[in-house]
Parts: structure tokens; sequence; C-alpha cells
């Protein structure tokens, strides 16, 4: 999923609604961070209802402390900060209490991520949090140490888990992957002895993988822009042209091609030109798409 172009509070609500959905947490556990490129921390609120979270709803921590939003942000920010504090590359946090993995943190044990093949591939290295009070500056100093040391999950003692990741469809995949393996392992402790996979199997695995190709990297936006973008999408466009010469209005306003592929980008759905002193022409930029010179095969040569 592409998601660099949705707003970070389009994407809690998203995958927060996800998450609940799935039974991973209840109405009132579990939040969600992203800090976009300027150091600001969007977060879920505090005692919002999960089930009917919506953009609005949505907190933002400003880098000076300051924040926007109708509502607390929720009380475990201090950790979602220290992992920001100790890891520069990981942009999202998620943290939930889906039950599979609550009672392995309760056990102190760190489900097999050699049951199936993939899952090592996806939420490799995990350590245990020592256990603090929710929403203590404690907490966040005992999953900072974990984050401090290379890992990117945290199982939270008698808690829950803590997972960072460099976007938040990352983090919803490994926690989606390591809530699927745990319960897994809790279904089949029932019916017999549990058998993982050998070392070579993993390799094999690895071996058998799709080639990984070099990740492209985009250049980022700001969540200003994204939420500029959103609120131009399916919208529409008014287009007047004046003659730099006189002033007068001009009768044959249109867009050249580099505009009409900028209007196509960004989402608008309806070009109003106005035609002289009271005419106008409606245009669907549906029809620019179909019709895109630029992307018609072209005839082969006689």
């Amino acid at each position: 999923m592409n998601i660099q172009y949705i707003h970070p509070a389009d994407q809690l609500v998203m995958f927060m609604q996800r998450i609940y959905d799935k039974g991973l947490t209840t109405m009132s556990g579990g939040n969600l961070s992203i800090r976009d490129t300027q150091g600001n921390i969007w977060i879920t609120p505090a005692g919002i209802d999960k089930g009917t979270l919506t953009r609005k709803d949505i907190i933002c921590v400003r880098p000076d402390g300051s924040c926007e939003g109708p509502h607390k942000p929720s009380s475990e920010l201090p950790f979602h900060e220290s992992v920001y504090r100790m890891r520069p590359d990981l942009n999202a946090v998620l943290h939930a209490h889906p039950p599979a993995l609550v009672a392995f943190s309760i056990v102190r044990k760190l489900p097999d991520l050699d049951l199936i093949p993939s899952v090592r591939h996806i939420c490799e290295q995990m350590k245990i949090a020592t256990y603090a009070v929710p929403g203590s500056e404690a907490l966040g100093v005992e999953i900072g140490k974990v984050f401090s040391q290379g890992c990117d999950t945290a199982l939270l003692e008698n808690h829950g888990v803590c997972i960072g990741a460099p976007d938040m469809f990352t983090a919803f995949q490994r926690f989606e992957t390591l809530n699927y393996t745990a319960t897994l392992e809790v279904l089949a402790s029932k019916l017999g002895k549990i058998h993982s996979l050998p070392e070579n199997a993993y390799h094999m695995s690895e071996t058998n993988a799709h080639t990984k190709l070099d990740d492209f990297i985009p250049r980022s936006h700001t969540s200003e822009e994204l939420a500029a973008r959103r609120d131009m999408i399916g919208g529409t466009l008014y287009l007047v042209g004046r003659s730099a010469a006189d002033g007068e209005l001009l009768h044959d306003t249109t867009s050249c091609a580099m505009c009409r592929r900028m209007i196509i980008n960004s989402g608008i759905t309806r070009v109003v030109n106005r035609i002289g002193d009271d005419g106008i022409e409606i245009i669907d930029v549906q029809n620019w798409i179909v019709n895109d010179e630029s992307i018609q095969p072209k005839a082969e040569a006689e």
C-alpha cells in the first residue's frame, strides 16, 4: 500500500479502525502515532472510543511540546516520544493489546518466529520490556531500552506490544503477522508438541523469496501539503485567462499539456474555463486522461 500521499491523521484513523475491527484492542486501549517530516507527532487521543475515531480527533504534538486538537493526546505519549528519540530511523509507532500477545507477555515469553515461513522476514528482532505503569515516564524508559538495542518490537510485560517502523503500513504488517503467529502457537500447543521450522528451511525460504529491489525513496511531503492534496481530490478548478497586452479576457483559454498533467495528478476532476465575457466551458478531466497523447500507442511506420 502506497501511503505517502495520505495525511498522518487519516492514516491513524484507517489503521486504528483495522486494529479495532479485528478485535486486537479494546475501545479504550491502544494508541498509534506518526512523526512527520517537520518533527510533529500525530497521535491518537486519550479517552475516545477507538471504534468511532475520526480524523478531527487526532492530536498534533509540535516539537516544542504544544498540542493542537480537541482532546488530550494519548497517555502513552511519553513512550512514543522515547522511541522517536532513540530511533531517528523510525517514523511510526503502534501499540495495542491483542489477547494472544498479551498472554505471551504475562508468561514472559516471546512468540516463536519460526513456525511458518516469512514471519521472521517481517517481524525480525524483538525483546521483552520490563513492566512499568502504563502512561508513566518509567514505561518510556523501559521501552526505550529495547529500541536502543536495535529491536523494532517490544513485548510489554503484562501489558501489550509496541512496534516501531519507518511508516504505519510496515508497523501494522509486523503487528498483524506477529499476532498471527502468536495465535497459531497458542492453538497448536493445545493439540500437541510444537515443531519449529529448522534453520535450513528458513534459509530456503530466503532463497526462494522474491528478489528484493532497492527501495524507491520518494520526496517527502509536509503534513500541510498532504492535507491540501486531500482537500483537492475531486475538486473543481476555475480558469480565467487575460491578455498580457491589454488585460482583456481571452476567448480561447485552455491548459497546456504540462498543466493538464499537473491537474490530473492533483486529483481535480473538473475544469471550468471562462470564455470571453460570459461564456464558459466545462471539461471532464477524465477525458484528458483518456485522450492523453503521451500515452497513446504510436502508429507503426508504413
